[in-house]
C-alpha cells in the first residue's frame, strides 16, 4: 500500500503543478511541517507548493501545504534523489527512482520510477532485471 501511496503523491504533485502553473515539491519529511533531508525517505514525505522555487525545496510559511504521508516503521525508502520537483507542463522535472523494502527483503522489494514527466510506475526488478537493493537500517 505504501507504494500504491507515493504513486498517489506523484499524481496529486503533478495535477497541482500542471492546473495551478507552479512548481511542486516533495520531499522526505518526518513531521509534515517542514524538509528533513538528514533524516531520508523512510519517516515520510512532504508535499508543498514551492512558490519561491527554491533548491532543495525548503517550505516557507506562505508556501502552501499539499500533503503528508506518514510511514511504518517496518519499512524502509531510499530514492536516488533528495528532492522531487513537479513542474508546470512543458518543463522538465527530475526523474528518479525509490526502494520500499519491508522485513522480507530485497525479493519482496518494490521500485516506484518517476519519469522526467512525474509520471510514476512501479518495478519488482532494476532495470537489468535483477534483485532491487534494500537499505540496511
Amino acid at each position: 500500500s505504501a507504494v500504491n501511496d507515493l504513486a498517489h503523491t506523484f499524481h496529486e504533485a503533478r495535477q497541482r503543478a500542471l492546473t495551478e502553473g507552479i512548481d511542486v515539491a516533495v520531499c522526505p519529511s518526518r513531521t509534515g511541517r517542514q524538509c528533513d533531508y538528514a533524516d531520508g525517505w523512510s519517516n515520510g514525505w512532504l508535499v508543498f507548493s514551492n512558490t519561491d522555487q527554491d533548491a532543495p525545496p525548503y517550505r516557507d510559511p506562505d508556501e502552501p501545504y499539499v500533503s503528508f504521508a506518514d510511514i511504518p516503521d517496518s519499512l524502509t525508502v531510499t530514492s536516488n534523489r533528495q528532492a522531487y520537483t513537479l513542474r508546470p507542463f512543458g518543463l522538465r522535472s527530475t526523474n528518479g527512482t525509490f526502494v520500499l523494502c519491508d522485513h522480507r527483503g530485497a525479493s519482496y522489494a518494490r521500485a516506484l520510477i518517476l519519469s522526467y514527466t512525474g509520471k510514476p510506475r512501479t518495478a519488482s526488478t532494476t532495470t537489468g532485471g535483477g534483485a532491487l537493493i534494500c537499505a540496511t537500517v
